[in-house]
């Protein structure tokens, strides 16, 4: 409860010069993860595609809408927490529908708001860090033998591939190419992308490095994956630091120290590039 999220509700409302087509894009930073508490397999739009249909039932069929997942890697919806229990419920399928529609009606009410009008100058930048990863961390022999010895088909079979990997000396990842971009609005409107899932605390160290209190950030651009945590996280631990690396082909182990400073300096490298665009 004492984490980091934004409670911001972002909301561009593009008009069109002429013709009825029109886009609203909107984003929030809340992980969409309702609907694998009670369908693991399943494949959903989850909440977000709930206020999409929504949305397009008020405004019309010929406004596209699409919504922009924020920095959230470790951010779950509110409807499910337990308080008492300071944990997450099992979800249900109602619980979808109703954290969607609540997005939805926010959106619709900032809508009726008195916006600010923006006159376009539009440019874009991307590039990418090296996410090192910690060898020192990676788990010995014994930890694959015991997931691999799991009832679980995830745990055995993450315990089964790293097993097998590491036993017949494969070589392991040494760093992650990790994508991070800017996008300029205007002078004064900038988005900060990140691929993969960004947990939520890096909002507020690209905005320190940029100087950009109003910056808006989005993650899940790209196609890198996995969650990628801030320097003070990778202390705590937990799963978004530990377990979830062990998940994807470049883990096991977990990032090492300096992730913050070399995502800072690079967006800081991407807006002195943009700023010389015009």
């Amino acid at each position: 409860p004492d984490g980091s999220y934004n409670p911001d509700l972002w909301v561009l409302n593009l008009v069109p010069i002429s013709g009825n087509d029109s886009c609203l894009l909107f984003s929030y930073g809340c992980h969409p993860v309702i609907v694998y508490g009670f369908q693991w397999d399943g494949i959903s739009a989850d909440y977000p595609g709930v206020a999409r249909r929504r949305l397009k039932q008020r405004l019309g069929q010929q406004v596209h809408c699409q919504f922009f997942q924020g920095l959230a890697g470790d951010v779950r919806p509110r409807i499910l927490a337990d308080v008492d229990r300071i944990n997450f419920r099992r979800s249900t399928p109602a619980d979808v529908d109703r954290v969607g529609a609540r997005l939805a009606e926010d959106v619709l009410h900032t809508l009726k708001m008195e916006g600010e009008p923006l006159d376009l100058n539009l440019a874009a930048v991307s590039g990418w860090i090296q996410a090192r990863r910690d060898p020192r961390r990676i788990p010995p022999l014994s930890h694959w033998e015991t997931l691999a010895g799991q009832e679980d088909e995830l745990s055995r079979n993450v315990g089964e591939y790293w097993l097998q990997h590491l036993q017949t000396g494969r070589p392991i990842a040494r760093a992650v190419p990790w994508e991070i971009g800017l996008i300029r609005l205007t002078s004064q409107h900038r988005i900060a992308w990140f691929a993969g899932e960004p947990l939520a605390a890096w909002l507020t160290h690209v905005r320190d490095a940029l100087a950009d209190a109003r910056l808006v950030a989005w993650g899940y651009c790209q196609d890198t994956s996995g969650y990628l945590p801030t320097d003070e996280q990778l202390s705590a631990g937990g799963y978004e630091v530990i377990e979830s690396a062990q998940l994807f082909k470049n883990g096991p182990g977990p990032f090492a120290p300096s992730l913050t400073l070399a995502v800072q300096q690079r967006f800081q490298a991407l807006a002195r590039f943009i700023q010389k665009m015009t």
